[in-house]
Order: C-alpha cells, then structure tokens, then sequence
C-alpha cells in the first residue's frame, strides 16, 4: 500500500526534488507517513545538471534532511512516471502542461504545487463544515489512508475553478530575474518561479513558497487520512 506524489519542474534540480524533501519532512511524524512516496522529475532535463545547494541550505535550515536531494541525480519524467503517480504537481504552469502533453489521460491527478495546495486545504474547509456529507460518511467507514488520500485528489479535481489560489507575496522575491518570471508566469497564485539562476534571498523565498504549500497539502492529508484510522474530520462549531 503506497501513495505517490510527484513533483515535476523544468530541471529536477531546485523547485522539485526541495518540494519532494519539504513533503516527506512533513509527512513524517503521522500514521499514514509510511506509505507516502514524494518524488521529483524533470519536464526538460538536460545532462550534467546538478541539484541545488542554495535550495538545499534552505531546507536544511528549516530542520528538514536535505542529504537525499544532494544525493539524488535529476531523472527525466517518463509517461510512465505520471501514470503510476497518484497526484502529481508541477512547479508551475508551463510544467503542468509539458506533463499533460505527454499524459492527457492523467489530467485529473495533475494541478500545479501552489494550486494542489489551495484546493486540498478548500476541500477539507468544506469537510469540516458539512459540505460534503456523503463523502464525510464514506471516510467515516474506511480504514484505508490510500482510499482516503485517493478520495481528497477526487475532490480537489472537483474543486477546480471553485477556490481562488492566492498570489504569493513577493516580498523576497522582488529581485527575481523579469525575464526568468515573465517565462514561468509568476505573477500568478498557481505557480512556484525559477530562481535557480538567481541567490540566497531569492531561494529562500522559493523555498518559503513550497514549504508553505507542502505544508497545507500534509496538514490536509492529515485530516482526511485520520478517518481512516477512525477519527472523523472535526467540524467548526
């Protein structure tokens, strides 16, 4: 019994092997940790790339292992990658479409990172407060975290168009390359920008991005996941 989340950016060396550790650093401590797989790809991988050490310090500073992603080398996606996966998140949008280009078929298991982020946290919101009642009532009765965590990506494809994704605030990010945001559209919520190219503060603030979202995405995990053990989701009074 297994779980995969793949992450995918342009390289496999900065935004997604970051949010593959920032993922499994979360996930961690909880009883459905073991079965989470977070990995990471590459859309447009090139040889001889090396994985980020900037991005790499900013993990470990935020207490998570970083020696896995340094230890890794970049692994060009393959189809069949995406069809094994059982969510799959781009850095942004540009990579979501390469992922789609190649696996059409799996359109309802790929969002963007900030975008899965958004929706799981919006489904799990409307759980909490009854919006869901036949869902709630099958989560009740399963004592499967795969069928569960499987059930919150069936929502959030659902959810899509329904919940606005915040634009992250640019406050360290000011100084990233125009050109480099232009290409990756980071003046939107959905997308994490390439900042491989560009320093410290800006890397932190990438990393800042994809803690914030793997963060939301493990606590929502957590939520729907604790109903297989016999939990429910607590509702707001």
């Amino acid at each position: 019994m297994s779980f995969t989340v793949l992450f995918v950016c342009a390289a496999d060396v900065c935004r997604s092997p970051t949010a593959a550790v920032l993922l499994r650093h979360a996930v961690r401590d909880h009883a459905f940790g073991d079965i989470v797989i977070a990995s990471s790809s590459a859309a447009r991988a090139s040889k001889g790339n090396q994985r980020c050490a900037l991005a790499a310090k900013q993990v470990g500073a935020r207490g998570a292992d970083a020696s896995p992603m340094l230890q890794g080398a970049p692994h060009a996606i393959q189809l069949a990658d995406i069809e094994e996966a059982n969510l799959v998140l781009a850095a942004d949008r540009s990579i979501a479409a390469d992922v789609l280009r190649l696996a059409p078929r799996q359109r309802s298991r790929v969002f963007t990172i900030r975008e899965g982020a958004a929706l799981a946290a919006a489904v799990v919101s409307e759980l909490r407060h009854h919006s869901l009642r036949g869902s709630a009532r099958h989560l009740a009765r399963s004592d499967d975290p795969e069928a569960s965590l499987s059930w919150l990506v069936d929502e959030m494809d659902a959810a899509r168009g329904k919940f606005a994704v915040p634009a992250p605030h640019r406050r360290l990010g000011l100084h990233v390359r125009q050109d480099r945001t232009k290409a990756a559209g980071s003046g939107s919520g959905y997308d994490v920008p390439d900042v491989h190219q560009d320093g410290r503060r800006q890397h932190r603030w990438m990393v800042d991005l994809l803690a914030d979202a793997t963060s939301q995405l493990s606590d929502a995990m957590v939520q729907v996941s604790g109903n297989a053990h016999g939990s429910a989701v607590p509702a707001d009074q």
